[in-house]
């Protein structure tokens, strides 16, 4: 007689640090020996019943499991899934602080982890919430249209469990307005003149963009030549 398997499992899905056992029953003749498998690795076994336990499971304890009913008869086996569920935590967040200017659109990236899959919530202090996505869509954009908008955000992962995580960025303001005096196509043109009014302090920054985006490193010059025209070189 083929091997009749019985699981006695109490859930699919655990919290980590829990304890946990899962019994496998197997009948049959003659009476069958009875194993726990995970990914080709023998947990437990016993003849006509095996008992899988965890005293403090955890996350890494997730996966397939196989129960494996063997006589002389024939093999079956069953296959179970544990979820291991536990509290959010913030892996990575953009950089700890941002610098823009107003009129821009600065964007903010929250990476978490947690089982569920964590819901992000984007504070601004005192304000309420600007945005709320899924951790896979782990990023919100900001546009900066006044000075209130600067500042420190607060990013929260939540997921149901306790404790919940949260991190803050801060957004600086760059003084004075960017302004775009010229953009140029040409990768090879190396001068560029400008015209400068009479006693003034300017700062210029040299940006390189193509399709995939902009350049990190921006080649910053200060000009304080009181000519009334100056040029610019890379």
């Amino acid at each position: 007689e083929a091997p009749l398997i019985n699981l006695s499992l109490g859930g699919k899905y655990y919290i980590e640090g829990s304890s946990v056992t899962m019994a496998c029953e197997a009948s049959g003749k003659p009476p069958p020996d009875v194993a726990w498998i995970r990914n080709g690795v023998l947990e437990s076994s016993g003849k006509k019943y095996a008992f899988l336990k965890f005293d403090n499971i955890n996350r890494t304890d997730a996966g397939q499991y196989t129960c494996r009913a063997n006589n002389s008869v024939e093999v079956t086996s069953i296959n179970t899934t544990i979820v291991v569920q536990y509290p959010p935590t913030i892996q990575n967040i953009t950089t700890s602080s941002k610098k823009s200017w107003t009129g821009q659109t600065v964007t903010l990236k929250c990476l978490s982890d947690g089982v569920p899959t964590p819901t992000l919530s984007w504070y601004k202090p005192e304000r309420s919430e600007i945005n709320r996505v899924r951790a896979r869509e782990n990023k919100v954009q900001v546009p900066l249209i006044s000075d209130q908008d600067f500042g420190h955000y607060k990013c929260i992962a939540a997921n149901g469990l306790t404790p919940s995580d949260e991190e803050l960025i801060k957004i600086n303001q760059i003084m004075g307005q960017r302004t775009i005096i010229k953009k140029i196509s040409d990768a090879s043109v190396r001068e560029l003149k400008i015209p400068l009014e009479r006693g003034k302090v300017y700062q210029f920054a040299i940006t390189a963009t193509n399709e995939l985006g902009e350049s990190l490193k921006q080649e910053k010059a200060n000009i304080q030549q009181v000519k009334t025209e100056g040029s610019l070189f890379k």
